[in-house]
């Protein structure tokens, strides 16, 4: 059966009265957590502990993501990595466990035109930490153009493509689909879950 679920950000109340609205639409959450690196831009998001609290007083399931700006070509192999400790130390500061569903959000323009290998030394880093549920999201264009090449990335992760005003994901056999930033007038980005990812 397809559920819904939510992803935020910064953007988004932290409040539980926001957290209770959202489950009335959604049984599942996803909280952007960090972006860049410790050494680079080392940013997390100041409101994902509050997020992440009053969000478990509503749903059983809550995933974490990391917006990606890793670039070997222009940084050096070591670049992505960097990044997926920073994701993953912040994790752990959290509090969060071994079973939490980790995405990589694949969609900043600096990235390299292909990126699937940069995926891959993020996602490497993650799993070899003992998270196994793992997640690509990015647009729809970019696993069809072949930016990402879906058929190469490592451990199987579920495919999480966005594609807003049309009446499908637009990635064959995705496992969830980003169909709109404004879901049920919250200014909240909302998700088809096909494969109960969360």
């Amino acid at each position: 059966m397809t559920t819904e679920f939510a992803d935020i950000s910064s953007f988004q109340p932290d409040t539980l009265d926001y957290m209770r609205k959202l489950h009335n639409h959604a049984t599942g959450l996803f909280v952007m957590l960090t972006e860049g690196s410790e050494n680079g831009s080392h940013y997390v998001n100041p409101k994902a502990g509050m997020q992440l609290l009053n969000g478990f007083e509503f749903f059983k399931s809550i995933g974490v993501y990391h917006y990606f700006r890793g670039n070997s070509q222009r940084y050096g192999m070591n670049d992505p990595v960097n990044e997926a400790k920073w994701f993953v130390k912040n994790i752990i500061k959290l509090g969060l466990n071994r079973d939490t569903v980790c995405a990589i959000d694949v969609e900043d323009q600096s990235l390299q035109y292909d990126v699937t290998t940069d995926i891959n030394l993020f996602l490497d880093y993650v799993y070899q930490q003992g998270f196994h549920y793992l997640v690509v999201y990015a647009s729809a264009s970019w696993f069809n153009s072949q930016r990402i090449k879906r058929e190469q990335l490592k451990y199987q992760p579920a495919i999480w493509g966005a594609s807003y005003g049309v009446n499908q994901p637009g990635v064959d056999n995705a496992q969830a689909w980003q169909y709109t930033n404004n879901g049920y007038q919250l200014k909240t980005d909302f998700n088809y879950d096909f494969a109960g990812i969360l």
